[in-house]
């Protein structure tokens, strides 16, 4: 899902000198070694802007405890190692020091397929450069086989924190290559560290209960980027809700995801399933509440039929059936069309269904576990989205008082915590999902 790209540029520092050669991120390791992790927020800005000439950053939530750089967002060039970086994703503490920090050398969402031997040599060639850079030779390897695919990794630990190298590639086709800088011992085993790891105690802590009757949970924030990652991008930030340190590259590689044409939402999550005692989940889908799947030629009609009747009701004009059938029952130009308001009218009929939907929303988020909301996205109700589409979004609260469902959307800083009236949300609804630890 294309989104505006919403920029919190910070001035780290206004150098008009000339500078030093530019070096990469591992120079900072290099320079602060024991001292890179826990880093005050600001110090390391400032030497990102004098060691990797990197000017600006996005932040990934409003707490400012995590900031963000992409290639395809911000032009300034960064390496690690004298490879180019993709992206970084910086995480801090409350108090504005760093936490973790995940480098992105190669995705195929972002970066087109490579070929099998760029790959390797990209991967091998990082592998050496990080014994080199740690001065450690015997890294701990892990693999763990996920829906064909083999997800490899390489963990160094030092005396102060672990640099993890891990990648995932078919027999065929070339998924990612990432680096994890985190807290000594922190990362674990590749079999144990994709699991789920949290207790139900834990998430009944995570509800927030606000003055004026808001329930809501601060689920961690992924940006999918520019690609059609709406899906996994939404899973990996229940994932890491959950502990588990699984990613949308993994995900992607797990549901079949297209960087163009996104996910088809029933194949993934049964692809998720399949993998659910891997991941230490269990994955439902509640109550169909649509009624209009579109998964066939009749489904189709039926919304028509249905739509038609309730524009006749409100004096409004209809959908040209004939139409819709010289275009090859094209899905997304009948949503194109749609009226919103007719659509809610259309479904308003339909009270009980949205009683139960709201019970269920309040149901999960007292008990701290977030929603898969599956929508279809109208023309008109995003300025970042102007055409029709099928999205995902999750469901992190809600406002008994007020009648409001609240979510998020997987596109960084801004859409941490969004309104919607209960009829309104109810209307576009298309499915919900639970994923659970086990």
């Amino acid at each position: 899902m294309k989104k505006a790209l919403f920029i919190a540029c910070l001035l780290v520092s206004l150098l008009v000198f000339a500078r030093e050669k530019k070096h990469g991120i591992d120079g900072i390791i290099a320079t602060r070694k024991s001292g890179f992790l826990n880093m005050p927020q600001q110090l390391l800005f400032q030497e990102l802007n004098e060691k990797c000439g990197l000017t600006r950053i996005q932040w990934g939530n409003e707490k400012h405890t995590q900031a963000r750089y992409a290639s395809n967002v911000i032009d300034e060039d960064v390496t690690f190692c004298d490879f180019p970086v993709v992206e970084v994703v910086f995480d801090f503490t409350d108090k504005l020091r760093l936490e973790s920090c995940k480098i992105s050398i190669y995705n195929r969402g972002d970066c087109g397929a490579w070929s099998m031997e760029q790959f390797k040599t990209t991967q091998q060639g990082l592998a050496a450069s990080i014994s080199k850079l740690l001065k450690k030779n015997q890294p701990i390897q892990s693999k763990r086989k996920l829906n064909g695919s083999n997800v490899q990794q390489l963990v160094w630990r030092t005396s102060s924190f672990d640099m993890a190298l891990r990648w995932c590639m078919t027999d065929e086709a070339t998924e990612y290559i990432t680096i994890q800088i985190d807290e000594r011992n922190k990362i674990q085993d590749l079999r144990d560290d994709i699991k789920t790891d949290v207790k139900a105690q834990e998430l009944l802590r995570q509800v927030k209960k606000e003055v004026g009757g808001t329930r809501w949970i601060d689920v961690p924030m992924v940006d999918q980027g520019q690609k059609g990652y709406c899906v996994v991008a939404v899973l990996e930030r229940m994932m890491k809700y959950y502990n588990s340190s699984i990613d949308q590259h993994i995900l992607a590689q797990i549901m079949a995801s297209d960087p163009s044409t996104g996910t088809n939402l029933e194949k993934g999550m049964e692809a998720v399933k399949k993998n659910a005692n891997k991941l230490r989940i269990s994955v439902r889908e509640l109550d169909n509440y649509a009624d209009d799947a579109f998964t066939t030629v009749k489904d189709l009609e039926k919304f028509v039929e249905d739509y038609n009747r309730q524009a006749s009701k409100q004096h409004s004009p209809k959908l040209d059936w004939k139409q819709i059938q010289q275009g090859g029952y094209n899905v997304r130009d009948v949503i194109s069309a749609v009226d919103g308001d007719i659509l809610l009218g259309m479904r308003a009929k339909r009270r009980p269904g949205q009683k139960r939907f709201f019970q269920t929303v309040k149901d999960s988020i007292d008990k701290g576990i977030p929603l898969l909301w599956s929508v279809i996205i109208l023309p008109g109700d995003l300025k970042e989205q102007p055409m029709a589409s099928f999205h995902l979004r999750l469901i992190n609260g809600y406002n008994e008082k007020t009648g409001s469902v609240i979510f998020t959307d997987s596109w960084g800083y801004g859409h941490e915590q969004k309104y919607m009236k209960v009829d309104r949300a109810w209307a576009i609804t298309m499915k919900l999902y639970t994923v659970k630890p086990k």
